[in-house]
């Protein structure tokens, strides 16, 4: 290193050592000597009327004081000084020096001549130098000839000063100067490495390292400059910048832009504005296409009072500006973007794409809090006068990498990979103006903010979104596509191909409103877009839908918004409002609401709210859709009219086009089950007063309710009247909720609820009418329904009537699911009635395996089924055929064969058939299974072959064997196994059965078996099938008769029994207990050895019987009454 430095330090005095020995001896040898200077011509005074320029000058300043005058002959160029010298033939020295350049006229001459008289230029430069110059031109100096030579090179010292004036008297520009020092010339270029100033107005530039270039030189300008504003000017270059900061008008940019501040900065609206830049690059300006260009990192702040700041940061900024004119109207008349005098025209910034190992990713980024404005892009492109603005994510240039543009206004965010918008450049008094011109490119997504009209809502679409004004004045066109969602956490999201959406002016939306919305929030795209508001909604393809109150999947949606001016009960976030609401018969409030309902304001869904101010596990998560019961819609197209008022908003009219399917899951603590509608078409229309008509039309339509169903051509439904009705053909299947019969808590002593295996199901062919209390069915009405009465007995039912009608326990308010706010309704009874056919019941009872146990027919005028006391009232006159199976029947009893009267496995399964007629009327009570007929009653029974053979008591001529009648004036037949005695006899082994009748009043009997016909009357007749017994009762004033005729071959007479009481078993015909009455008992003889025929045998006397007569005896005597008794009625005697 040291060796190095030497042999620097021998070479570079050697080089000095001979440079001196050149100047000190060779060069006073080899110079030529000198000579003077050449003359000046005497300085010849232009007249004064040539002398234009003359106005540009105060009247104390030098160059009104006989100044030195350079000028050419046609006034292109004007140099003064006070004192010039000539140092060369081709040079020149000036002190001071001032140059006059004026701008050219319409016709391309700078100052014409108009007979003598010169034509003022509407603009000069003026460039002053205090210390002068020296200027070299091309060609030798001249001056005779009246032109100044092209400029070869010059330098201007000292303090340098360049303005531009306007000369027009209605001129408006702010004057323009630049000031420097040490301005060099060479030919058309003019540069200084010195501190550079530019001032216009109030406004600065400050930097180093000038460059401007010209087109030609000062006094021979070149190019044709007959469009140029600049004259000869052709660029400039700024190389270091060091300040930029411009004056605005009050307001800042966005005042004269026309954008309102956010509603925290509304009062600096009329605050003073400044505009700061900085650049680590250059700062260009061409003024052939007047624009201005920043590049390397350029950061613009708007400073809106003293602290307020807005920045705006890009790799490299262009500005195109219109400069002014004597054509240019006044900055207050025009609605442009201005700084200083010089109007905004474009801006284009850019950032830079990624590369590798050199350089990050950059984006233009714009934060202004003023405006609630943030953007992010790597191209922003801005026409203030189209007032255009286009964010772009990727550069224009062929091999630039796409990013996704970012712009926040008010709380919106676009994201998008360009967006393109154009506003409206018409006049603000014109009555047709738009929101303008939008495009949004590519895959990208729209937020919304959470404290808008419609909540927190997120766009997103994969093609494109456009929006224009429609060709209907005052009407906007807003169409998104490619796979399109908006999601709303409020309102639940709708996904489609394709979404158009039609905005309009909206009429309740008054400029006083207006106003006062703007003073509030300023800056919120409420008060820019509160004029209008959607009209038209339609979707097509693929169209899923889900709110808090609806799930629909359509393949196309029409949807008109009709406004109307909210009521004056109407006010901040309320919206209860007492004419708006769909409500039911009882004028509650309904849930048709789009909107849900705000926490304790009646929620008729009985839900919690999602609010702003929620506190809770909904609100932490944020998930406003948590508790939801929506209403589920599958179809083709659903077309709709909604009615906004205010915040409130309902379903006018609504079709659904089909095959179509409507459900509603059931609530997750609801006793209400779902429900399920099916059809072609659903029309839904509201009146004035939000009551509700449906109408569903299918082939069938169907409405499912948990396990219950309505079918038919048609069902409407008129909520006004709280009527649904059918008047036509359909069925209805009852929900098992609704159809609940037995005793729900069962008990041994109570009796089994009915379990229902399928519900209860009607056909009709008439019509159904439902009024919310009573359910009218008419024509041809058919009922079909199976239940579990015990674990092994099944009832198949079938019925036939003319009308029947349900009553329910409380009235049902269509569309009404709170069952909080009324009992909940189930069946109270069931009314059937036929006048001219009567109602048929069929009844059949089978086991679990589907064997036929019991077979009934009742037939009846009218048949009422009270549900809540589980009894059932049949009017009269009516009857009922029987067939079951079982033991040997009441008809037998009699037999005088042991062996019939013993039970067997077959007779045990044979049929036993029966049939009962009454007058007045029948009455179950299904609680303890009792049967009560009234009006002279009668009933036929016996064994049936099958259960194609019956009893009937209109076609019996006589008395089959096993045949019985009965007539009684009330006969009531019951079960006693919930009876507490009825299982202790059960618990002892005896298979027996549990049913018992009572006949009572003029009670008449007739039977035959075997050995003979037996009649009789009675004040009572009673059976009991669990004690084997039946019971034979007189009156007080009648005792009760018992004849038995026997058969014509019997050796045995008619024998005749007169009883107060006889209890008899009909298995072994052995009488339990018994008092005679007082006839006695007597018998008439039919063969040798007994009483000759028409003989009758003395009747016992009560009165001679022993005391053990009356009392009960264990075995029979047949020297006793009681073995006679005995004997007469096993045919023994």
């Amino acid at each position: 290193m040291l060796l190095f430095a030497k042999r620097y330090m021998t070479a570079l005095a050697g080089l000095l050592l001979a440079l001196g020995a050149y100047h000190l001896l060779l060069l006073p040898v080899i110079e030529p000597p000198g000579r003077d200077p050449a003359p000046l011509p005497e300085y010849i005074s232009s007249d004064v009327a040539d002398q234009w320029w003359r106005e540009l000058f105060a009247q104390q300043d030098w160059q009104l004081d006989t100044p030195r005058i350079l000028q050419n002959k046609n006034n292109q160029g004007v140099m003064l000084s006070q004192e010039y010298q000539q140092v060369g033939l081709k040079s020149l020295k000036l002190r001071p020096l001032t140059i006059i350049i004026p701008q050219v006229d319409k016709s391309g001459s700078e100052v014409a001549l108009d007979d003598g008289q010169p034509t003022l230029p509407e603009e000069v430069w003026l460039v002053n130098a205090e210390e002068g110059a020296v200027i070299h031109f091309k060609e030798a100096l001249d001056l005779r000839n009246g032109r100044l030579p092209s400029v070869e090179r010059g330098e201007l010292s000292g303090n340098i000063t360049i303005t531009r004036v306007n000369l027009h008297p209605d001129a408006q520009a702010v004057p323009w100067s630049l000031q420097t020092r040490d301005l060099f010339i060479e030919r058309g270029r003019v540069f200084t490495n010195d501190r550079v100033t530019i001032r216009w107005a109030d406004s600065i530039i400050r930097g180093r390292d000038l460059r401007i270039e010209m087109k030609g030189d000062l006094f021979n300008p070149g190019g044709n400059q007959t469009n140029s504003p600049w004259g000869p000017l052709d660029k400039m270059d700024l190389y270091t910048l060091e300040q930029i900061d411009v004056g605005l008008p009050t307001g800042g940019l966005w005042s004269s832009m026309k954008l309102p501040l956010a509603a925290p900065f509304a009062h600096l609206a009329s605050a003073p504005a400044r505009l700061q830049v900085n650049s680590q690059g250059r700062f260009s300006f061409d003024f052939r296409d007047s624009t201005a260009s920043l590049t390397n990192g350029v950061q613009i702040v708007h400073l809106l009072g003293d602290k307020l700041r807005d920045t705006f940061n890009c790799q490299q900024l262009n500005v195109a500006i219109n400069p002014p004119s004597k054509d240019s109207p006044p900055p207050s008349q025009t609605a442009s973007t201005r700084l200083g005098d010089f109007e905004i025209l474009t801006l284009e910034a850019t950032g830079i794409d990624q590369l590798e190992e050199f350089v990050g990713e950059k984006k233009v980024e714009l934060k202004a809090p003023s405006i609630d404005a943030f953007a992010s892009a790597k191209r922003l492109d801005i026409d203030f006068l189209q007032k255009r603005i286009e964010f772009d994510g990727k550069l224009n240039i062929p091999t630039a990498t796409q990013s996704i543009a970012w712009l926040k206004y008010a709380g919106y965010e676009f994201r998008s990979p360009r967006i393109d918008y154009e506003a409206d450049s018409s006049p603000a008094s014109q009555t047709s103006r738009h929101l303008g011109y939008l495009i949004a490119e590519g895959p990208g997504e729209l937020t919304v903010p959470a404290d808008s009209a419609t909540g927190a809502t997120e766009i997103r679409w994969q093609d494109t979104l456009k929006m224009s004004p429609s060709e209907t004045p005052g009407e906007q066109w807003v169409g998104i596509f490619g796979s399109t969602l908006i999601e709303s956490r409020l309102h639940g999201f709708m996904a489609s191909d394709k979404i158009e959406i039609w905005l309009k002016k909206n009429p309740t939306a008054t400029s006083a409103n207006l106003a006062s919305t703007a003073a509030a929030t300023p800056g919120s795209t409420t008060f820019s877009t509160s004029k209008y508001a959607p009209e038209h909604i339609r979707a097509t393809g693929h169209i899923a839908i889900e709110t808090p109150q609806i799930k629909a999947k359509v393949d196309r949606l029409d949807v008109t918004l009709v406004l109307v001016a909210p009521s004056p009960s109407m006010n901040g976030d309320s919206t209860a409002s007492e004419g708006l609401a769909l409500s039911d018969s009882a004028g509650n409030p309904m849930y048709q609401w789009i909107q849900p309902p705000p926490p304790n304001s009646g929620n008729p869904l009985g839900r919690q709210v999602s609010t702003a101010n929620q506190t809770g596990p909904n609100a932490a998560s944020g998930n406003q859709l948590a508790n939801r019961d929506p209403v589920t819609i599958h179809g083709q197209t659903l077309t709709s009219r909604i009615v906004l008022s205010g915040k409130q908003s309902w379903i006018d009219d609504l079709e659904i086009a089909g095959p179509l399917q409507v459900w509603k899951e059931p609530l997750p603590n609801s006793k209400l089950p779902g429900w399920h509608v099916e059809g072609d078409t659903l029309n839904l229309t509201s009146d004035a007063a939000g009551q509700v008509n449906l109408n569903i039309n299918g082939q069938p339509a169907r409405v499912v309710f948990a396990d219950g169903a309505l079918q038919g051509p048609t069902i409407r439904i008129d909520q006004k009247n709280n009527l649904v009705w059918m008047d036509q053909p359909g069925e209805f299947t009852v929900p098992t909720q609704l159809a609940r019969v037995g005793n729900p808590g069962a008990t041994a002593s109570t009796g089994p609820a009915i379990e229902w295996l399928k519900a209860p199901h009607c056909v009709w062919q008439g019509g159904m009418y439902f009024d919310g209390n009573v359910v009218r069915i008419k024509g041809s009405v058919q009922l079909d329904a199976t239940l579990r009465s015990k674990p092994n007995e099944i009832w198949l039912l079938n019925g036939n009537a003319d009308e029947m009608h349900i009553h329910l326990t409380a009235p049902i308010a269509l569309q009404s699911s709170n069952s909080s706010r009324s009992p909940e309704a189930t069946i109270e009874r069931i009314v059937l009635q036929d006048k001219v056919q009567g109602v048929d019941i069929f009844a059949k009872q089978v086991d679990q395996l589907g064997t036929p146990k019991i077979n009934e027919h009742l037939n009846v005028p009218a048949l009422t089924f009270h549900a809540i006391r589980n009894e059932v009232i049949g009017s009269g006159p009516g009857s009922i055929q029987s067939w079951h199976r079982g033991k040997s029947g009441l008809a037998q009893m009699a037999s005088t064969n042991s062996s019939t009267a013993t039970t067997s496995t077959t007779a045990e399964s044979a049929w036993q058939g029966a049939h009962l007629v009454f007058r007045d009327h029948l009455v179950a009570f299904l609680d303890h299974s009792e049967v009560v007929f009234e009006g002279k009653v009668e009933f036929a029974a016996g064994p049936v072959a099958s259960l194609e053979q019956r009893i009937d008591l209109h076609e019996m001529q006589g008395l089959s064997i096993g045949q019985m009648l009965m007539g009684c004036d009330q006969l009531r037949v019951y079960d006693t196994s919930g009876l507490s005695s009825t299982n202790g006899f059960l618990q002892s082994g005896a298979d027996r059965g549990t049913w018992e009748f009572q006949a009572s009043g003029n009670v008449d009997v007739q039977g035959r078996a075997e050995s003979g016909n037996y009649f009789g009357n009675a004040s009572e007749i009673s059976y009991s099938q669990v004690k084997e017994q039946l019971l034979f009762k007189g009156a007080p004033q009648r005792d009760a008769k018992i004849v038995k005729v026997p058969e014509s071959n019997s050796p045995t007479g008619t024998i005749t029994a007169f009883v107060q009481l006889a209890a008899i078993n009909p298995r072994t015909l052995d009488v339990e207990e018994f008092k005679i009455g007082a006839g006695g008992v007597g018998m008439e003889s039919a063969s040798p050895g007994f009483t000759a025929a028409g003989q009758t045998t003395p009747l016992v006397n009560p009165s001679t019987l022993s005391p053990s007569v009356n009392g009960r005896i264990n075995s029979p005597s047949t020297t006793q009454p009681r073995s006679a008794v005995s004997g007469f009625l096993q045919g023994k005697q």
